[in-house]
């Protein structure tokens, strides 16, 4: 067990079903909510016991007392039961809502975390939020094998991948991808701008985004080698193939249902940088700060770029504005806030959850991440 095992504070300790946690298993890695997660593992209502489970992993930390960096860890069982009510705890514009026995780690004076039970929390106090670029050079996940993408889904049939490769070799598109700096960036640009239109891969400039349009032509040629349909060249828009469509589509949605694709959380920091970039250019605009700012009404996104972001050491803050959400990437010398604001013991009629032996015996969750003490389920 870890230096925190003496802290546990008995059966029960979880978190509402609605608390974002990142997920990896053998489906691959994605942000979704705890309970749609963990409800799999149980039939109908069945609750009030743990269930083990094989090949999944959340992310926690390394370290001690002290947080070194962001981690996958191992998660051993699963665990929903039903309660009467919980506490809602509000920071940084999100909020963490736990049975009063789930500890929470919040940071001492002298920089050292601490895992407290949600009962005994008091506003002012300070949940612990993903490490700043600042508090260690380490990368803030496990180092990754740079790998392959092919042009057609895993799960097709042997008749689907040979009609697509026919299809590769007849437009001189490459076969298999590589997850580049280069794919990186596409990623981001068509995650910010592209569409789907008529079932080909579009991308739209602005009157002064000549030489934008002209990198974006070079980089589909180096990544893909392909070539924008002919009656695009020289229109405000490039259009590409449904094999470039059906690709992008597939790793990054489309449409309201724009996502992270799959492979940024577990790719290299300079993969996650360069599709970031891409991201911003197509989507963002400078703060007064010197930060940055991603402003959009789709909140799933966001929520996705601000946990991608502080995995990789960059603070993050996701608000609301008026009529939609924003994104504050902060510079490397910012580090937010995760002071709570307020704390509300409130009735509750439902599923609580969580995730038990995990490594350090913590995970991430919530919408702005903060770190959660798992329970240990005797």
């Amino acid at each position: 067990g870890s230096e925190f095992d003496e802290m546990y504070v008995g059966v029960g300790a979880s978190v509402t079903g609605d608390t974002q946690v990142l997920v990896k298993d053998t489906s691959g890695a994605r942000l979704m909510q705890i309970g749609e997660y963990i409800d799999m593992y149980y039939s109908g209502d069945s609750e009030g016991y743990v269930v083990p489970v094989d090949g999944v992993q959340t992310l926690g930390y390394t370290g001690g007392a002290k947080m070194d960096s962001c981690e996958w860890t191992t998660v051993r069982q699963v665990y929903r039961h039903k309660v009467d009510e919980v506490y809602e705890i509000s920071y940084m514009g999100d909020m963490v809502r736990t049975t009063g026995d789930h500890s929470v780690f919040i940071r001492t004076a002298d920089g050292e975390i601490r895992a407290i039970q949600a009962r005994e929390l008091q506003v002012g106090d300070s949940l612990v939020d993903m490490p700043s670029s600042k508090v260690s050079s380490t990368r803030a996940v496990n180092s990754a094998v740079p790998r392959d993408l092919t042009m057609w889904a895993s799960d097709v049939d042997s008749a689907a991948r040979q009609q697509c490769r026919a299809e590769c070799h007849a437009q001189g598109v490459f076969e298999d991808i590589a997850l580049s700096s280069s794919l990186g960036w596409l990623f981001g640009m068509y995650t910010a701008r592209g569409e789907i239109v008529d079932n080909c891969l579009q991308l739209s400039f602005g009157t002064i985004e000549a030489q934008l349009k002209q990198q974006v032509m070079q980089t589909v040629a180096d990544a893909f080698g392909a070539s924008p349909l002919a009656n695009s060249a020289d229109s405000q828009a490039l259009q590409y193939s449904s094999l470039l469509a059906q690709f992008f589509a597939r790793h990054c949605g489309e449409r309201a249902a724009k996502r992270v694709p799959e492979s940024m959380w577990t790719e290299s920091a300079s993969v996650y940088q360069a599709f970031m970039d891409g991201y911003m250019v197509g989507n963002g605009k400078p703060a007064s700060s010197g930060s940055a700012e991603i402003e959009s009404s789709d909140y799933n996104l966001l929520r996705e770029l601000a946990w991608l972001a502080s995995m990789y050491r960059t603070q993050a803050t996701l608000k609301a504005s008026e009529s939609s959400w924003v994104l504050e990437i902060h510079a490397e010398s910012t580090q937010r806030d995760a002071q709570i604001t307020s704390i509300d013991r409130v009735a509750y009629d439902g599923y609580v959850y969580d995730f038990c032996g995990c490594d350090n015996e913590a995970f991430f969750g919530g919408s702005n991440a903060v770190l959660l003490h798992n329970s240990k389920v005797r």
